[in-house]
C-alpha cells in the first residue's frame, strides 16, 4: 500500500472514530447485552454461558417478571442460560474485547499498586465482577459503544479499500462518507454491536478480500481468497438473513476461481462457529437457526401486512429507506451500468448481491415486525442492504467525475447538484439521531400506525430534541421548576368518553387515554414533540391501587400520559398514552399523577374507581 492510501486510511478511521463517540452517549441495545458479555465472561471466567447473570440485575430488573428469563437470554435445552442471538458480533469483535479485558486488568492492578492491599510479592488481582450493577450499567454499554465505534471505523476504511480498487480516489472518498455518515452506519451501527454491524463488517470485508485476490497472483491470491472465504463463512452466524449474500459470494468463487475454489471453501469453514454453538445449546434441529427457533413463540411472517411493508420499508416517513436516505436513490444508476458492465465478473459478483439486497427486501414483505421498532432512522432489517447500495453509488460518481475531467460537463452539473442536496438531507438526518434523545421511540404511544405519522415525525422530533440542547429552554432549571403548577381536569377515551367510577376493563388490557390538563403556574409547560429534553416534559403518571391498598405501578412507556404541544400559564393542554391494566381480576383504585418536570412536582389530582376482569369475559361498552 502506497503512502498516502495508508495516509488517508488512517484519516478516514481516526475521523469517523471521532465522530461516531462524539455524541457521548451510549445509543446501545439490549439485543447487545450477550455478545458484549460473552467475551468477558470467557476470559473471566472460562465461561461461553451466561448462568452467572441469573441473579444480576438483568434478571431481577426485566420489565416481563413472569418470563422464565429476560429476551436477551434464553434457558437452552442443555440446562445452561444461553443468547437466542446469533454470536458473530462477539466472534469478530472478539480481539477489540480482549484489549478491554487487559486494559480492565492492567487498570486493577495500578490501583492495587497505589495502595497497601498488596505487597511486593504478590500481584494477586481480583476478578471481574461482571455481574455487579456498576459494570453491567455502565462498563458493559461503554465498551459495547466503543466496540462498535471500532469496528464501524474499521468497515469504513475497507469500504474505501474495496472501492479504491475498481474507481479513482476522488469517488471512492466520496462514496465512503455516504457510507459512513449518510446512512445508518453511523446511528445505528456505530453504537452498539448489533447483527447489523457486524453483517456489513463482513458483506464489506468478503468483497475487498474477493476484488484484492483479482488483482493478485500465486500465494498472496490464495491466501486472500482462503481470507474471502472465512469471512463469507461469518455471514450465518452475525445475522441469520445474512444467508442471502453467503450465495452470490459463494456462486462467484465456484464460477471464477475454478479449482481454487477449494480454497475459499477452506475458509468457509468458519461457519463451524456459529453451527457447534446452536448444536450445543440448542440440539441439532437448530443447528441454523439457534435459538430464534424458540424466541418468538409464533411465526413472525403472515400476509396481513404485506401492502403496508411493501411502501412503509422504502418510503415511510418515519421509517423508509429512501426517506431517510435518500441518497440511496443514486444505487440506480449503478445497476443500470453493471448491467451495461455484466460481461466483467466483478459487476455479475455486484449484480448477484443487489439481487440478494432485494430477496432481503422481499423477505420483509412477509415479516410482521417489519417496521423494526426501538432504532433511529429506517428499519433496521434493510441496514444490511447499505454496503452493496453505497457500493453501487460508485458508479454514479465515477461516471460524472470523470466525464468533468473529459470536459463534457461542470463539476456542478444538474444530477451533481440533486446529488449533494440529497446528501446534505441523508447526512443531516443522521447527525441529528447522534445527537438527540430518540424520545420518538418512545412517547407518547407504542402503536404501529405513527410510523406513517407525518405531523410528529421522527426527524422534526428530534431536531427540536437537538435544537433544544444547543438553545436550552432555560438556564435557571430550578426557577423554571418553581413556577410549575397544574391540575388534571378530566380523562377520556378515544371515543372522547369521559371516564367515571365502576369502568369495566379487561385484565392486561391496553387502553388509549387522554387527560386534560390545565396550566395554573407562571412556566410554560413543553410536550414530548417539542424536545426540550425530559428535565421539563411533562406528564401523568397513572397507577393502581387494589383492595389490600397494594401499589401496582407499570414501568415504560404503558404506565404514562404525555403532554402535547406547549401550553403557556392559564391555558388547557391534552396529554395521552396508551395504558396496560392490572393483570389480576378484581376492584382497583385507578390513580392519575401530574408529574412535573422530572418528577419536581407529583401528586395525586385524580382518582377513580375500575372493575378489572377475566381476560375471555367481555366488559360492558367494550369489543
Amino acid at each position: 500500500m502506497k503512502p498516502v492510501q495508508r495516509l488517508i486510511c488512517l484519516l478516514i478511521f481516526c475521523t469517523c472514530l471521532f465522530v461516531y463517540l462524539a455524541n457521548g452517549q451510549a445509543l446501545t441495545s439490549n439485543d447487545d447485552i450477550a455478545n458484549s458479555l460473552l467475551a468477558f465472561n470467557w476470559l473471566e471466567n472460562q465461561e461461553l454461558n451466561f448462568d452467572i447473570f441469573r441473579e444480576s440485575s438483568l434478571y431481577t430488573n426485566r420489565i416481563n417478571l413472569e418470563a422464565e428469563s429476560p429476551y436477551f437470554f434464553i434457558e437452552a435445552k442443555n440446562g445452561h442460560v444461553s443468547s437466542p442471538y446469533p454470536i458473530g458480533p462477539a466472534i469478530v469483535t472478539f480481539p477489540i474485547y480482549v484489549s478491554f479485558f487487559l486494559y480492565l486488568k492492567l487498570q486493577a492492578w495500578l490501583s492495587l499498586l497505589g495502595t497497601n492491599a498488596i505487597d511486593s510479592i504478590n500481584y494477586s488481582i481480583q476478578p471481574l465482577d461482571l455481574t455487579s450493577e456498576t459494570f453491567l450499567r455502565n462498563d458493559r454499554r461503554q465498551f459495547d459503544t466503543l466496540a462498535a465505534s471500532i469496528i464501524t471505523s474499521l468497515s469504513a476504511v475497507l469500504f474505501y479499500l474495496a472501492s479504491s480498487l475498481k474507481f479513482n480516489r476522488v469517488t471512492a472518498i466520496v462514496s465512503t462518507f455516504v457510507y459512513a455518515f449518510a446512512t445508518s452506519t453511523w446511528v445505528v451501527c456505530s453504537q452498539g454491536i448489533r447483527q447489523n454491524t457486524i453483517s456489513n463488517v463482513v458483506v464489506i470485508a468478503t468483497l475487498l478480500a474477493i476484488l484484492k485476490a483479482n488483482r493478485s497472483q500465486g500465494t498472496v491470491k490464495i491466501l486472500l481468497v482462503i481470507t474471502a472465504g472465512f469471512f463469507c463463512g461469518l455471514l450465518p452466524g452475525s445475522r441469520p438473513t445474512s444467508l442471502v449474500f453467503l450465495v452470490p459470494f459463494v456462486i462467484y468463487a465456484i464460477v471464477v476461481y475454478r479449482q481454487q475454489a477449494i480454497f475459499f471453501g477452506l475458509g468457509l469453514f468458519s461457519i463451524l462457529f456459529n453451527i457447534a454453538w446452536n448444536v450445543y445449546y440448542f440440539g441439532f434441529g437448530s443447528a441454523f437457526s439457534g435459538g430464534y427457533s424458540d424466541h418468538f413463540g409464533q411465526s413472525p411472517y403472515g400476509l396481513r401486512n404485506v401492502p403496508e411493508a411493501i411502501v412503509g420499508l422504502l418510503f415511510s416517513p418515519n421509517r423508509g429507506l429512501i426517506t431517510l436516505c435518500p441518497v440511496l436513490l443514486f444505487a440506480i444508476p449503478g445497476v443500470r451500468h453493471i448491467a451495461r458492465w455484466r460481461a466483467e465478473h466483478e459487476e455479475k459478483l455486484l449484480a448477484g448481491l443487489t439481487i440478494s439486497c432485494l430477496i432481503l427486501y422481499v423477505h420483509y414483505w412477509f415479516y410482521t415486525r417489519w417496521p423494526g421498532i426501538f432504532v433511529y432512522g429506517p428499519s433496521r432489517f434493510l441496514i444490511d442492504t447499505i454496503p452493496v447500495l453505497c457500493f453501487l453509488i460508485n458508479y454514479f460518481l465515477y461516471q460524472h467525475f470523470s466525464q468533468v475531467n473529459q470536459g463534457k460537463r461542470g463539476l456542478f452539473h444538474r444530477s451533481f447538484i440533486v446529488f449533494l442536496i440529497a446528501l446534505c438531507i441523508s447526512t443531516y438526518v443522521q447527525l441529528i439521531g447522534a445527537f438527540g434523545d430518540h424520545t420518538w421511540n418512545r412517547t407518547p404511544t407504542p402503536q404501529k400506525t405513527r410510523i406513517w405519522d407525518v405531523q410528529d415525525n421522527i426527524v422534526t422530533r428530534t431536531s427540536w430534541e437537538v435544537y433544544h440542547k444547543i438553545f436550552p429552554v432555560t438556564t435557571d432549571v430550578n426557577a423554571y421548576q418553581q413556577g410549575l403548577a397544574g391540575k388534571i381536569e378530566s380523562v377520556h377515551d378515544r371515543d372522547g368518553k369521559i371516564l367515571a367510577d365502576l369502568e369495566q376493563v379487561r385484565a392486561g388490557q391496553e387502553a388509549l387515554l387522554y387527560a386534560t390538563l390545565r396550566n395554573t403556574g407562571s412556566s410554560t409547560w413543553f410536550g414530548y414533540d417539542v424536545g426540550p429534553g425530559s428535565q421539563l416534559v411533562q406528564s401523568v403518571r397513572v397507577s393502581f391501587v387494589d383492595e389490600q391498598d397494594q401499589v401496582f405501578t407499570v414501568n415504560g412507556i404503558r404506565g404514562s400520559l404525555f403532554l402535547q404541544g406547549m401550553v403557556e400559564p392559564n391555558a388547557e393542554g391534552m396529554a395521552l398514552g396508551v395504558i396496560r391494566y392490572p393483570r389480576q381480576p378484581g376492584h382497583y383504585r385507578m390513580n392519575f399523577r401530574l408529574r412535573l418536570a422530572d418528577n419536581s412536582i407529583e401528586e395525586e389530582q385524580y382518582s377513580l374507581k375500575i372493575i378489572v376482569t377475566s381476560r375471555g369475559k367481555a366488559a360492558a361498552g367494550q369489543e
